[in-house]
């Protein structure tokens, strides 16, 4: 008999991976889960995903990505939920939709932006 810990998270060592995030965790239940895995087509927002880490740097993108795999965990990502690829069950979300910085270098002219800015973070007035 599984011990009531392991049955309301059900991948291993989650606090260690909490402890290690600037971004979140959740799972179904918790308060942040439902908000996070929402569509923006609402024909599918009935999937369920075993848990969803929601990263707010790419160390966190690198430090989860080296986690799920360690623990032989699959997933999927999601950017702005515009796409059924990250829409699964049963799997662990990797939330992206948190990286929004835009870097400019002047000097080169190159910039580097972000998985997710919205409109308001890249014009300029």
């Amino acid at each position: 008999m599984s011990d009531q810990k392991s049955s309301v998270h059900p991948i291993p060592d989650v606090d260690a991976l909490r402890n290690t995030l600037r971004g979140t965790v959740s799972f179904p239940g918790e308060a942040t889960y439902a908000a996070q895995k929402v569509s923006w087509n609402f024909e599918y927002n009935d999937f369920k995903p075993l848990a969803i880490i929601t990263c707010m740097s790419t160390w966190d993108v690198s430090h989860a990505i080296k986690y799920l795999r360690k623990n032989n965990l699959d997933f999927t990502v999601a950017g702005g939920r515009h796409t059924l690829h990250s829409i699964k069950t049963g799997i662990v979300m990797l939330d992206l939709s948190g990286l929004r910085s835009i870097t400019i270098d002047p000097e080169t002219q190159t910039g580097v932006v972000e998985v997710r800015p919205s409109h308001s973070n890249v014009l300029v007035p």
